[in-house]
Parts: structure tokens; C-alpha cells; sequence
């Protein structure tokens, strides 16, 4: 053994297909989100619907925008504020499941 050589625990993870797969999810839900808000505007803009009606699209609105929040900082949590710890693999960070709890949410609604 090489003596400027350190002795590994895991063998080396390759990320370069999920982090770039993950990365173009960001950029197509952030085009995705600035969508919905643009609609939302229009709506709110031409349309006299009831109060529910309009609550219901700030609603759906709202939680897109914070599931879209959460997506984005599982990304940052991994790419930038453990970028090459291998270990953080091992666990789920919390805004994922949150995540997963919203988007059930905007399905139930």
C-alpha cells in the first residue's frame, strides 16, 4: 500500500446520473412554478368568481410554491451543504418528506 494512499471505508458513488437528472427537476419545476403563479395572476385579474373559488387557487398556489421550496432545499442540502459526504445518503432530510406531505395535500384538494 502507498503510503499517500488513505484506506477508504466505501467504495467511491458515482451521482453524476441522479444529482444531473435532480438538477433539470429543479429548473423544470421553477419554470413550472413561475407558471402557476402567472396563471393564478391572470385568474385573479379577469375573473369575479365566489370567495371559495378564489381561496381554493391562493391555496393551490401557496402550496406549490412551499413544496417547490422544499424540493429546492433537498437539492441544496445535498449538492451544496454536504457536497461529497457520501454518508448523507443514509438518511432522508426532513423537507423530503415534508414535501411528499404537501404535495398529498394539493392531490387531496
Amino acid at each position: 500500500m502507498n503510503s499517500t494512499s488513505i484506506p477508504t471505508l466505501f467504495p467511491p458513488f458515482d451521482t453524476s446520473s441522479t444529482v444531473g437528472t435532480g438538477y433539470w427537476g429543479v429548473i423544470g419545476t421553477s419554470v413550472l412554478l413561475g407558471c402557476t403563479v402567472l396563471q393564478a395572476y391572470f385568474y385573479f385579474r379577469d375573473n369575479n368568481d365566489g370567495w371559495r373559488l378564489k381561496g381554493l387557487v391562493i391555496s393551490l398556489c401557496a402550496l406549490d410554491t412551499v413544496s417547490w421550496a422544499f424540493f429546492v432545499y433537498v437539492y441544496y442540502y445535498y449538492l451544496v451543504k454536504n457536497f461529497g459526504n457520501d454518508l448523507v445518503l443514509i438518511a432522508v432530510p426532513w423537507p423530503f418528506v415534508a414535501e411528499l406531505f404537501v404535495e398529498n395535500i394539493v392531490t387531496l384538494l
